[in-house]
Parts: structure tokens; sequence; C-alpha cells
């Protein structure tokens, strides 16, 4: 063995351990002419490469063991470069018997042979090797190191030896094979599902970190002597997929199981998993007791055949968003609930509902009776007597009477129908059952109470409507219609946002085939749409209604009737919503100068379009040009509705935002505290005016740095919100989010991604993936990655976060400048330096044309800047930066804040290694 030289400083050992990648890298017959052209380039480290090449044979990549090449070596290795033999060694790991051979490569079983620990292991060859593939498996390995996950096989180690080639190191997993183990158990099928959902849930945990498994087959599952699934190999498909595309033979993928893209060659992605899941549901079935179809009912047959075909979708577009939404809809089907891969039918709802509430059914509809619901069948009786008996009584002279009469009835019902306080109903209901007995579930279980109230309103009140509606009205269309647009207003405020979107389509065909060009149900149904594709988050398609909406009434109604102007308002608002915010304005003051015109300065439209105003200049941050609009219309409110007014009071929230935006916090949180009493004691404290409020003040203690105070106030709108409308609502999802973030500013890891996650996964669910809450909540679950260091997660999610909020708000956007400076942080700690540097100060730049000056947000752009200055090694420009930061945070936040801490912090060890 040759003696190695006896300097070698940690530098030039980086360069060495470099090289000496790259030279196991190559083919064997191919290193001695690299070596010999390396010492000829660089002699000293040529001389030092030359010395370990002849040692060492093997690296591994998860204990690092490169850094110690230098001063040690490891055992000269026999082996051959097909087949390992019984004591060949790969670093610290030695070899006991070969157990198989698969699409990757050769399994050993082996152990560890160092000494440091005793584990028994299984080891995987990848097979082949290529420029570059150990760089890739180090990165791979290190991610899929962080999968932690009772039915995740471990990663244990990974490394590169130069005759057997790339290889990887698992836990050696006792236990059977999974068909093995249904040969033998013959489990039915609920005991099917229920592997299946631990297959499944491995699977999700990994999505939640961005990491997608690729081979999900029965030869990648183990079951352990205690019940335990194991599902192996993730990753090992993305490693293969990355090697030369000539290899297409080495690809991990049994056809049976992998997704029509996959198959394809294109990308692996969530969604290949997802239907690999499908075809593993499908075969567990198949693989059960041959007379197990007999005991499922039909329905349940066809429910879970459209399940699996839903999973299995061709286009990716098709398959189920998630792994989490996949599941649901099992447990939703085994709860006799509607699933999303069937079309709700009255008639399926009705049986599913007896048949999992036998017992509440009587006491609900009672209870609907006394809450007053009755209200409704009361005003149908009356319409279907008097319709009978005027069509019998009444001449033909008379029947335009009557249809006028009907005319004025159907206005009283749908104003009736949108009066009906439906999340307080369905609050009321919830307190009644669970003082009958009935214990809320808890936010982890599978039940929410809210949201089944909340369905059996619809299913019960407002489907019966419709159908009540269609029966009573079948030769007066255009009544109809009103009648079913205001219910479409009432599930649209439910949150059942696809129900209204059903009910508006109804109203549409009668529109279509019956109102004529200019009719008002015409004009009402254009705005519908707009309102409900603004919440859907479907914004082009709601400004294009809005516009719609505008001309019509505009060329009806003329340019100042009440009307027209309420749908020019909502164009605005839309106009705001993309960032065309030049059109907005100009829209927001041509409303206000109509109502002044038509209704007088002090008509509360007219105050309403003042309040547009001051609220859109507080929106871009304009806050001396916001301040004179709030002020003077909060004042006017109170001179024309009176000080306790619900809208004076609700001025006064914008009022306490701007006076937080100003850095008045002293004053911003006495007016949030008085608008939080006024609303309790007007309306209740689980009203959701009162939520909102709780949720200002936990801004406002957030930007004083109080974060446990923020968390109190964030967990009580949360509850609050959740009871009220449901875990899914936005309102509540909203709540959710502030939550999750501050926990992470507490540093509440744990709880903060729990809560960002569910958020995330309900908005993509409600809103879609590229809305704009959806987005603010990535960034928030963003900078947790950050925290924990998870560079890869961190740098893919903050990527697709950034770019997804300058399409559609812009760059200059306050919110794309905090994206864009996640962004260069993700970039900072995966290495990628240069990039890092050009995006933080891009947003800095940005941020100083864009932010009030002084404003604090700046501050927090600046420390990110300056983070990314000291470690390319620009010390003195890195303090020179804090110290503006600091500046320019300690003007506007406590010193107490965190965020002013973090710079002092920054400062003193950056001056101390000056």
């Amino acid at each position: 063995m040759t003696k190695p030289a006896k300097d070698l400083s940690p530098m030039r050992r980086r360069a060495v351990d470099r090289l000496l990648v790259q030279l196991l890298e190559l083919p064997e017959r191919e290193q001695a002419a690299w070596l010999k052209e390396t010492r000829a380039r660089f002699p000293r480290l040529g001389r030092w490469l030359a010395m370990l090449a002849e040692d060492s044979h093997t690296i591994t990549f998860l204990d690092d063991s490169v850094r110690r090449l230098a001063g040690e070596t490891v055992q000269h290795m026999e082996t051959s470069a097909k087949r390992l033999s019984p004591g060949s060694r790969l670093g610290p790991w030695e070899v006991q018997a070969e157990i198989g051979q698969g699409g990757m490569g050769r399994v050993y079983r082996g152990r560890r042979a160092d000494g440091a620990f005793e584990m028994e292991v299984a080891i995987k060859l990848i097979g082949q090797r290529r420029r570059g593939l150990a760089e890739l498996l180090q990165r791979e390995c290190q991610l899929l190191a962080r999968l932690d996950h009772p039915s995740v096989t471990r990663l244990v180690d990974a490394g590169l030896d130069d005759q057997a080639g790339p290889f990887l190191v698992m836990e050696w997993v006792e236990g059977t094979d999974l068909a093995d183990w249904l040969k033998r158990e013959q489990p039915d099928q609920e005991a099917g599902l229920l592997l299946f959902r631990g297959i499944a849930e491995a699977v999700a945990h990994a999505h939640q970190r961005l990491i997608v498994h690729g081979d999900i087959k029965p030869n990648n599952i183990r079951i352990r002597d205690d019940g335990t699934v194991k599902l192996m190999d993730f990753g090992v498909a993305r490693l293969l997929d990355a090697s030369d595309p000539d290899d297409a033979g080495l690809r991990a993928m049994t056809p049976a199981f992998a997704a029509p893209e996959q198959r394809q060659g294109e990308d692996i992605t969530p969604a290949s998993d997802i239907w690999s899941l499908g075809a593993m549901l499908r075969w567990l079935i198949e693989a059960g007791p041959s007379d197990q179809a007999s005991r499922r009912t039909r329905l349940q047959d066809r429910e879970l055949d459209a399940i699996i075909n839903k999973a299995q979708a061709e286009q990716p577009a098709n398959r189920y968003r998630s792994v989490d939404e996949f599941l649901s809809d099992l447990e939703r089907s085994k709860r006799h609930q509607d699933v999303s891969a069937l079309p709700s039918t009255a008639a399926n709802r009705l049986r599913k509902f007896v048949r999992r509430n036998p017992v509440l059914v009587g006491g609900v509809l009672t209870t609907f009776i006394a809450l007053g619901i009755g209200l409704v069948a009361a005003a149908w009786m009356y319409l279907q007597a008097d319709v009978a008996r005027h069509a019998a009584e009444l001449a033909q002279e008379q029947a335009e009477i009557n249809a006028r009469e009907a005319d004025q009835i159907a206005d009283f019902q749908a104003r009736q129908m949108g009066s009906i306080n439906i999340p307080g109903l369905a609050l009321n209901l919830r307190e009644e059952l669970i003082q009958a007995g009935f214990s809320p579930p808890t936010d982890d279980s599978n039940v929410d109470l809210t949201r089944v109230l909340i369905g059996l309103v619809n299913d019960h009140l407002l489907e019966v409507t419709i159908d009540a509606t269609d029966a009573h009205f079948a030769d007066q269309p255009l009544v109809k219609v009103r009648l079913l647009q205001s219910l479409a207003g009432s599930q649209r405020a439910l949150g059942l946002y696809d129900r209204a979107a059903r009910t508006l389509a109804l109203a549409d065909e009668l529109i279509e085939d019956h109102a004529p060009v200019d009719h008002p149900v015409r004009l009402t149904a254009a705005h519908q749409q707009a309102l409900l594709k603004s919440e859907l988050g479907q914004l082009e398609e709601a400004l294009s209604w809005a516009e719609e909406a505008y001309a019509q009434r505009q060329r009806v109604l003329g340019e100042h009737h009440r009307d027209t102007l309420t749908a020019g308002r909502e164009l605005a608002r839309q106009l705001q919503n993309l960032g065309r915010h030049d059109e907005a304005r100009q829209l927001y003051q041509l409303t206000l100068e109509g109502r002044r015109q038509t209704l007088g300065e002090r008509h509360p439209d007219t105050l309403t379009s003042r309040l547009d105003l001051g609220t859109f200049h507080l929106i871009r941050n304009e806050l001396d040009q916001a301040e004179p609009w709030l002020v003077d219309v909060a004042s006017d409110f109170s001179d024309v509705l009176g000080e306790d007014h619900l809208e004076t009071v609700g001025v006064k929230a914008n009022l306490a935002v701007l006076y937080r935006r100003q850095g008045r916090v002293a004053e911003a949180k006495q007016l949030n505290r008085d608008i939080l009493q006024a609303y309790t004691s007007l309306l209740g404290p689980g009203h959701p005016n009162s939520l909102r409020s709780l949720l200002n003040l936990g801004v406002i203690s957030q930007v004083e740095g109080d974060f446990g105070g923020a968390a109190e106030y964030f967990q009580q709108a949360f509850e609050g919100y959740r009871s009220l409308y449901g875990s899914l609502h936005p309102q509540t999802l909203a709540a959710r989010s502030n939550l999750g973030t501050v926990l992470v500013q507490i540093g509440e890891y744990d709880q903060a991604e729990r809560h960002l996650q569910a958020t995330v996964n309900g908005r993509r669910e409600v809103l879609g993936d590229e809305h704009q809450m959806t987005l603010v909540t990535m960034t928030s679950l963003a900078g947790l990655m950050i925290r924990r260091e998870q560079a890869a997660e961190a740098l893919a999610l903050t990527d697709h976060v950034y770019r997804s909020f300058s399409e559609v708000m812009g760059e200059s956007n306050p919110t794309t400048l905090v994206a864009m400076s996640l962004w260069g942080a993700a970039l900072r700690i995966s290495g990628q330096l240069p990039e890092a540097l050009a995006a933080t100060m891009r947003s800095v730049e940005l941020g100083r044309e864009v932010l009030p000056e002084g404003h604090w947000r700046l501050a927090s752009l600046q420390m990110q800047l300056a983070r990314v200055q000291k470690d390319k090694g620009q010390t003195e420009q890195a303090i020179d930066t804090a110290r503006h930061a600091h500046e320019l945070a300690s003007a506007g936040l406590s010193e107490t804040h965190p965020l002013v801490q973090e710079l002092v912090a920054d400062l003193a060890a950056w001056s101390d290694t000056k």
C-alpha cells in the first residue's frame, strides 16, 4: 500500500474527493488514461489521487466516507463486474448472499462490517454507470433519506464502486412478499382495503415531500410478521430514468403497473403514482377470495370500479389530484357517502343517508322544521293552491294578472331564500346534536360534522327546493329561473361551488330556451357567473363574465341604473384581482360618480364606492392616498347609519388595517379590539365578522412579534370557522393557513407542517392549484422547508410559487416579491449562490420601487440578500446590507421582533468573522 503524502489541506482534500468521484464513474478500461491525463494537468493533486485510487474502490455518500478517504484507506476488494461473491465489500458493507435480480440489477443480503454498528441490509446494484451519476445519486439519496414513515423502507446508504458500479443500501425487511402473503392469508375485501391504505399513505407521505416512487408494484411490497406493510425502492425509478436514454432496458418499470405516460418514456409525476395505486388496488381485489364479489352490493361494486377507473384515467389531469383525495373517495364509499368518481343522484343520496344515519333521519328533519324551514314549504303550498285555483276559476283575460302575481311571489320567495342564514342554521343544528349526546369529531378524524350538516341543508332544503320549483313552475320558466338563481347564491355562500354551478346551469338552459334577449334574468345570469368564477379562482373567466354583465346592463338599463353601477363595481374588482389596476381605479371612480349623480353623496351605495377607492389604495400599499378616503368614509358611515351599524364597524376594520400598515400598531390594536367587541355584542362570538376580527388581531400580534398571542387568535378563528362552515370552506382554510404560518415562526415545525399541508390540500381541492390563496399557503410551506434546510423540496416549491405569482400578478406585486426572495433563499441553501444572488438582488430592487419608503417588508428582502452575499464571501457588502435592513426594521418594528433580532445576530456574527 502506498503511503500518502504528508500534507493535505481541507481545500485540496475536497478537490481530490471530486476527482476520485470522476475516476470511479468511468469504465475500468478508461480509468488509466484519464488518471495519466489528470496527473499531467494537476501534478500535486494527481499524486494524491493516484495514491487513493490504488487503495480505494468504493465511495459511500450518506455517511460521508469520501471526506475521510484522505486520511484512511479501505480494504482492497476482488469483485466481479457482474456478480459479487459472499464476503465482498462495498465500503463498510459486506455481501452475505445474492437474493435476486430485477430491472435495476442484482440484489444482495448484507451487513455492516466495519464494527460501527450491527445492521442487516439489502444491497441493490443499479447495474450501469455514466458521468455525473455520482452527483445524481448523492442528491437523490439525501432527499430520500428524509422519508420517515412506518410503511416506507428506509434508505441507509448509497455509493459508487469502481467494479460493481452504483448501489443503494436499504434496511432489511423480514417478512413475506405481498403475492405470497395474499395466497396464504386470503384476506377479505375489508382487509385488502386496509392494507392498500397503508401503501397509499406511504406514497402520500412521499408526495408531501415532493418525492415520487415511480415503480409501485407487488414485488416492491413486503408484509412483516406483525402485519406492517413496507413499500420498497423509493426513488429508484427516477435514478434509472435519469440515465442514458439508450439504457431503456434499465428503467424500473413493470408495464401492468406503469402509467401510460411512464410507458411512453415521459417524466414520472405524482399522477403516475396515483395510476399505479389504482392498478395495485384492482390487483388486490382480483387476487382476493373468489366469492368476494357476491358479498358486495351492486352499488359498492360500481363505486369501487369508478374510483379505480378515475385513478387510472388515461390523461393525468383526469385522475385524482392527490393520494389523499383517492383515499377520501374510498372512505366515503365505505361510509355510504357520495364519491367524486360518480355523479350524484337524488336516489343514491337518499339511500346512502338513510343507511349511515338510520336513527337520525327523523330527528334531523324534525329539527329543520323546528328551526323555521317550514316557511319555504308553506310558501310553496300557497303557490300550488293559488295557481290551481286561479287556473280553474279565472278567465283567459286574467292570465296576465296571474303571471304578474306569480312574479311578485317569486320575487318575495327569492328574497326569503337569500335572507336565510344557512351557516347559522347548520351551526344551531350542530349544537343541538351535540347537546343530544353526539360528540363532535376531532380535527384529525375523517368526519366533518359541519360539512355533513351543510350537505343535509343542501340535500333536504336547497335541492328539494329546486325539485319543487321545477314541479310548481313548469309553465312559468322565468319564475323558475329567478328561484334557481337565488338558490345558487345560497349554495355559493355555503362553499358548495360545484352544486351552485349545476344550479346555474339549469337556470341558463331555461334562459336560452325562454328568456328574451334583454330580459332581467339574462342580466342577472352573467353577474352570478362572475361571482362564482371569482370564488373558484378562475379569474380570467370571472373577468369575462363581469365584462358581459356590465355591457348588457349598460345597453339595456343605461349607464347610471343602480344595477349597472353594481355590475361596474364587480368588474372593477375582477380587474384589480388580475393586476389591471389602472383600469380598475378608473371604473371604481366611474361607479362613484354615477352613484353620486343617481343616489346622492350620502347614500350607503355611494359610501360603499368611496370605501372601494380607499381599499383599492390600501391593497396597493398607497397608504397616504388611502388614509383620507377611509377616514372620511368611516365618519360618514357613522353619521348616516350610526356608530354601531354593521356597515360602520366594517369600515373601521379597513381603517385598522391602514393603521397597522402605517406602523400605528397600538391604534390598530385598540380599534380592532373595539370592532371585535361590537361584532360580538351585535352578532355573537361565532359570527363570521367576529371571527374575522380575531384574524385581524392575530395579524397585529404577529407584526408586534407576539407569535404566541397570534397563534391563540388564529386558533380561535380556525375553530370558529370550522364549526360554522366546515374544514374546506375558504374562510376556514384562510384561518388555518395563518395558524400554520405563525407556528413556523414559533418553531413548532411539526404542527405547522400539519396545518399548512392540510391547507394546501384543501385549497387545491376547493380553489385549484394555481389559485392565489393556494400559492400563498405554498409560500408559507416553502418557508418552513427553508428553515428545515430541506433544499430540494424548498427549491421545487419556491420555483413553482414564484413563477405562478409572476404570471398571474406580475413581477412587481408585493406578494410576488416575497416569493422571489424565498426562491433566492432556497437557491442559497441549495448551494446555487450566483442564481440566489441574482434573485435576491432583483427582489430588493423591485421592493424599493413598489413598497412604501421605509416599509419593514423591504428589511426582510434585504436580510435574504445579505445572507447570500455573506455565503459568497462578500462580507463587507453583506454587513452594509444587513445594517440598512436593521435600520428599516427597527423603525417599524419593536426591538423584540424576531426580524430585528435575527438581523442583530447576523451582524454580530459577521462582524466577529471580518
